[in-house]
C-alpha cells in the first residue's frame, strides 16, 4: 500500500497495474484513527524509527528562505516508543546509512498501538 502512497518505487508502482487500492486504504486509515481514541500516548510524546541505508536531502536539514526544514511521509510509518528497537533497525552491517527519526505525537497525529496484534509485542509497534 505504501507504493501506492508514496508513488513508488517506479517497479512497485506499476506491478499494481493501475489499482490505487482507494477502499483498503481507507479502511486502514479509519481503523488507525479509531484506534488512536483509545491508546494512551508516551508521556513524552516521542516515538522512534529506525531506517538504514537512507541519505536525506539537504532541505531535510537545512532551512528554506521561510525558516522550514524536514519532510513528509508519504505511506504509512511504522515507529516505536522503545529508542533502542528503533537504533536496532537503523543498523547495517553492510556499511549503509544509519538514520533514527524522533517523532513527536500529538492529539491529531497520534498514531495507533499495534502491540495487541504484532508478532513482536516488545517492540511496541505504533503505527503512523
Amino acid at each position: 500500500y505504501n507504493a501506492v502512497l508514496r508513488r513508488g518505487p517506479p517497479a512497485a508502482v506499476e506491478a499494481l497495474r493501475g489499482n490505487s487500492y482507494t477502499t483498503t486504504l481507507h479502511a486502514i486509515v479509519s481503523g488507525v484513527i479509531k484506534l488512536g481514541r483509545v491508546w494512551s500516548m508516551p508521556a513524552s510524546r516521542h516515538v522512534y524509527r529506525g531506517i538504514s541505508g537512507l541519505k536525506l536531502p539537504r532541505n531535510f536539514w537545512e532551512a528554506d528562505k521561510h525558516g522550514c526544514c524536514g519532510g513528509v511521509e508519504l505511506g504509512l510509518m511504522s515507529t516505536t516508543t522503545k529508542r533502542e528497537v528503533a537504533s536496532k533497525y537503523s543498523m547495517s552491517s553492510q556499511g549503509r546509512l544509519a538514520t533514527l527519526l524522533e517523532v513527536e505525537v500529538g492529539q491529531i497525529d497520534r498514531g495507533a498501538s499495534l502491540v495487541w496484534l504484532s508478532q513482536y509485542p516488545g517492540e511496541e509497534e505504533i503505527l503512523l
